[in-house]
């Protein structure tokens, strides 16, 4: 989205003090009733505020506020306030200004705006003098609050608004900076909330504080996931925090998104896009973990007149007096792509949108809103400010028709002139024209003569005796204007990305003299698609060097350099030259094996095959995950076909290119755990678990191969079939029952570095969970619950050192309940999302390889009541990427209602094959017993002690599992091989006897 330029050959108000008009535009369509009006012209006044008198205060982006009187017509208006060294490049500026909720007595407002260094919030104070337009501002009054730590990546999508929220601290929106990853960056400011006090300290409960002042995760984050913030509002009487974010350039399937802000939220950009649930996104936006907005709209909109372009500009909540009730509480907003002014109606609870209504149909490329004292609102767009009011009594006259022609040519220039216009009362209107040369008329329409060559600007003021309309103005160029030629390149020149493109320019006045280079400025525009981002601004000279980048806003669909040089002779007449440049494209094709899979591509997900068209020489980043799902089955990547690494940067080469992501298939995804590197210690109650006929847990068998296996403690817990999504649990009393060990093999000891999970269900509190190490302090270790309120902790056997968080973990339901240890650092996590960042100094590790234990407190004290579906330790600390996905291999075998198992194949066997067994009574050959059962059903199978097939005797040795009984809930079939015999031989052989009392698997 463009922060905006004035079109090529557009004269925009630059003078410190301007005389601005006023215009009625009956075509924007606005209901019956309303008014608008154009207030000013100004170029980019991206952002605007009151103050309590009814002055307007106009922030641009080249860094001037002007402090405007809004009780004439046409409004007049001087410099408030010059901010030195504003950074204008691409989208960067001054972006937001804000005024302290208690001005009236601090006299301060706020600034978001770029310097040579980076974005910052800065505190400047109003001095009132004599008051009115005599009011200014010092650029020495400035006080810095924040400074985004990152830095500038590039030119575009740095947010940003400004918002004072019911704890009277700012809330600010950010973009990411067009790199996607940012905004999932927890150590990074782009695509975030950021919250901050006034003063510029930072609250405490910020979720960036919770790894303390200084950690790893930036500060001053409230909330996360945002493309580009572009606008937020705080409706304080509801305490609804609105933020509007730009959808993404993929018109096929991009969003743009309202969402309402909530501490702690994730809004899922690069991975989302819409509500969460979105079939788009449908392999990588999690609706555990991201919020859906409020309100979204596709670009995919044939009746627009802009295509499939759009890009959503946050409003207000309406809560002023002036206009009809039916509008109170309504939420305007805008669209700068599509050109129209809509607004949102909500449910009684203020929590659903009910109706969306339009409002003004065509309003320019609006950018900002906000509301006045008197109840009415001003917007902006690139090049006006307008202002939009209810009107009761008098209407204004309305303009209809303007004409003035010629608006250029040599002197004596003869200039026709016409209006036509009604008052919506019936009442006689009087005309008043001025022609910028002393010249005035009184008439519907005439002709005027410019004879002195130069720019004028022509004016219409209408009145019905008490109320005045004035229309836009008019820009006359008498004379002959400079003749101006860009002479390189040429129109026809391809750029590559990394390319330094050279601008050369020539002009000539009306009679043949060069003009100086101090006379001509370049603007150049890069081109997308029907909409703009601004590049380079206001450089002066002949020539112009445009460096092409190799990252950042890439040269997908229609993407190009539109520069503009503009020349001034001596008479103040203006002449303009523009070129558009394409860059030379091939295409690329993002492949994977099997096909079908999520790659990324400059951290955008992209399901293969991904064909996109981008500049030679650019340079991309490409990433794989390690594991991935596609159907039921689980693949692990391997290499790219062309490079090791997951991931890594391509640059584009001079021909159509695909890159082959491979994978290889490692199981089921809903059964098999992704991350098998570094595994110590894994139970899962679906697998491995030993019962007698009671279901009572004799043993749960650890499948890590460290043979850490479980017994009962106390007394055994039951085994739970279909306890969560199909799959078997174990079930702990609270009072007696307990699964452990005395001694652990392979596990981390001291301060070595683990991970530890635990699916578990805590129905009671009491200072245990699962946990292994000694009884001296701080030799214990693992995730638990304490008897404080049902509070997560981290137990260490110790009461000065135990690690208590202020997260529930009592009557949570079923959680994802994990530890890592990472060097000095210990995290904490809930779900997979870090609620505690401790360092040595609040938890002293010495753990031991000695006693395990699951359902108790480590020294036995204490009983938990609580289910666990599975944990697993791994002798290493996972990095951000693998506890993600670890995280996702949880929530899809458990949480993910379309993973549920229904149903179970069981296949069995003998060794050697097709011996006769007897299963729920009835003989069968093992191998032709295979059936289909729901999960927890019981089957009884027994083997004869002895039976004769073909001659040969056999003899029972036992099950393969050494089970006594197992429920077997596996989601797919599978091949059990239930019992092995030993082969006698004999002459002779009889009837086989009964079946044996053996132990019976079911």
């Amino acid at each position: 989205m463009s922060s905006g330029l004035c079109s090529s050959g557009l004269v925009c108000a630059t003078a410190a003090v301007a005389l601005l008009l006023a215009f009625m535009t009956p075509a924007s369509a606005i209901p019956s009733g309303f008014e608008e009006e154009t207030i000013m012209n100004i170029d980019q006044g991206i952002s605007t505020v009151f103050l309590p008198d009814g002055r307007m205060l106009v922030a641009r982006r080249v860094g001037y506020i002007t402090i405007v009187d809004m009780t004439q017509r046409p409004v007049t208006s001087q410099l408030y306030l010059s901010i030195p060294m504003v950074d204008v490049y691409g989208e960067r500026g001054l972006m937001s200004i804000v005024l302290d909720p208690e001005f009236e007595t601090t006299k301060h407002f706020y600034a978001y705006y770029s310097d040579q260094k980076s974005f910052k919030i800065s505190r400047f104070t109003h001095v009132e003098a004599t008051g009115g337009l005599d009011s200014f501002s010092l650029a020495s009054s400035e006080v810095e609050l924040w400074r985004d730590p990152d830095g500038y990546w590039g030119p575009y999508h740095y947010g940003g608004d400004m918002s004072f929220g019911p704890d009277g601290q700012i809330y600010l929106t950010t973009g990411d900076k067009y790199y996607p990853y940012t905004a999932q960056k927890e150590n990074m400011a782009a695509g975030k909330v950021i919250r901050i006090r006034k003063d510029g300290s930072i609250d405490p409960t910020n979720w960036g504080m919770d790894d303390g002042p200084g950690g790893a995760m930036h500060d001053g984050i409230w909330a996360m996931g945002l493309r580009n913030g572009y606008r937020c509002h705080w409706d304080l009487e509801t305490e609804r925090f609105f933020i509007s974010e730009v959808g993404g350039n993929n018109q096929d399937i991009a969003m743009e998104d309202l969402h309402l802000g909530r501490a702690r939220a994730n809004y899922g950009w690069a991975f989302c896009e819409g509500m969460c649930d979105n079939p788009d996104y449908k392999k990588t936006c999690d609706c555990s973990k991201h919020d859906s907005p409020i309100y979204t709209y596709t670009h995919s909109d044939s009746s627009q007149p802009t295509g499939d372009n759009a890009a959503i500009v946050g409003g207000f909540v309406y809560r002023g007096s002036q206009f009809p009730e039916t509008y109170k509480g309504v939420y305007f907003f805008g669209d700068y792509s599509r050109q129209w002014i809509r607004f949102l109606r909500f449910n009684a609870a203020q929590t659903e949108v009910i109706s969306v209504e339009n409002f003004i149909d065509f309003s320019g490329p609006v950018i900002n809103f906000e509301p006045a004292p008197d109840g009415s609102f001003v917007y902006s767009t690139m090049t006006q400010i307008k202002r939009v009011f209810y009107q009761t009594g008098n209407k204004i006259p309305v303009i209809s028709q303007l004409s003035v022609f010629p608006k250029s040519g040599a002197v004596p220039l003869k200039v026709q002139f016409s209006a036509q216009a009604y008052d919506p009362e019936g009442s006689a209107l009087s005309y008043q024209w001025s022609f910028g040369d002393g010249a005035v008329a009184h008439s519907t329409g005439g002709q005027h003569t410019f004879t002195e060559s130069g720019t004028y600007v022509v004016r219409l003021h209408v009145n019905d005796g008490q109320a005045s309309a004035f229309s836009e103005d008019v820009i006359i160029s008498a004379g002959t204007p400079p003749t101006v030629h860009i002479t390189s390149p040429s129109s026809t020149h391809m750029f590559k990305a990394g390319e330094t493109v050279h601008f050369t320019s020539v002009a000539t006045d009306s009679v043949g003299n060069s003009i100086p280079s101090s006379a001509f400025k370049w603007r150049c525009l890069l081109v997308h698609d029907d909409h703009t981002h601004p590049s380079i601004d206001q450089h002066v000279g002949k020539t112009l060097d445009l460096e092409v980048p190799t990252t950042g806003h890439g040269f997908m669909s229609d993407v190009g350099y539109e520069c503009t040089v503009q020349v001034t002779d001596s008479k103040g007449l203006i002449g303009t030259d523009t070129i558009l440049i394409w860059p030379d494209e091939v295409y690329v094709t993002l492949k994977s094996e099997p096909t079908g899979l999520i790659l990324f591509a400059d951290g955008l997900p992209a399901t293969t095959p991904y064909k996109f068209d981008t500049a030679k020489n650019f340079v991309h980043e490409l990433s794989a995950g390690e594991t991935q799902c596609l159907g039921d089955g689980l693949y692990k990547f391997d290499s790219w076909k062309h490079e090791s690494a997951a991931q890594h940067l391509i640059t584009v080469p001079n021909k159509d290119t695909s890159f082959i992501a491979m994978y290889k298939y490692v199981g089921s995804c809903t059964t098999t755990i992704p991350l098998l590197n570094g595994i110590v210690m894994h139970l899962d109650a679906t697998d491995g678990i030993v019962t007698d006929m009671n279901y009572n847990v004799l043993e749960w068998k650890d499948s890590s191969g460290s043979a850490n296996h479980l017994t009962p403690t106390l007394s055994a817990p039951k085994l739970k079939a279909n306890g969560l999504n199909g799959h078997s649990v174990v079930s702990f009393d609270g009072s007696t029952q307990g699964l452990g060990r005395d001694t652990a093999f392979n596990l981390p000891k001291g301060d070595a570095p683990r991970s530890m999970f635990i699916v578990v269900k805590y129905e009671s509190a009491g200072w245990g969970g699962f946990t292994y190490g000694g009884s001296a302090c701080g030799s214990a270790f693992g995730p638990a619950i304490s008897a404080i309120e049902g509070n997560l902790y981290i137990e260490n056997f110790c009461a000065v050192s135990t690690a208590g968080s202020l997260h529930k973990g009592l009557d949570e339901g079923w959680i994802v309940h994990g530890v890592v240890v990472d060097g000095a650092t210990t995290y904490h996590l809930k779900n997979g999302k870090v609620i505690e960042e401790l360092s040595t100094g609040h938890l002293t590790l010495h753990t031991s390889n000695e006693l395990i234990r699951l359902g108790t407190e480590h020294n036995l004290g204490k009983r938990i009541k609580m289910q666990v579906a599975e944990t697993v330790i791994y002798d290493r600390a996972l990095d951000e990427a693998e506890l993600e996905l670890i995280h996702s291999y949880f929530t899809r075998r458990y949480f993910d209602e379309s993973t549920q198992i229904s149903s179970v194949a069981i296949m069995f066997e003998t060794v050697p094959p097709r011996l006769p067994i007897v299963i729920n009574g009835e003989e069968k050959i093992a191998e032709d017993a295979a059936m289909e059962v729901v999960p927890g059903t019981s089957i009884e199978v027994h083997a004869f002690t002895t039976v004769c097939v073909n001659g040969i005797k056999y003899q029972f040795t036992g099950w393969s599992s050494g089970a006594s009984r197992i429920h077997l809930l596996i989601a797919h079939g599978s091949s059990i091989n239930l019992s092995a015999f030993y082969a006698t031989t004999y002459t002779s052989c009889g009837s086989n006897p009964s079946p044996s009392p053996s132990p019976s698997p079911s």
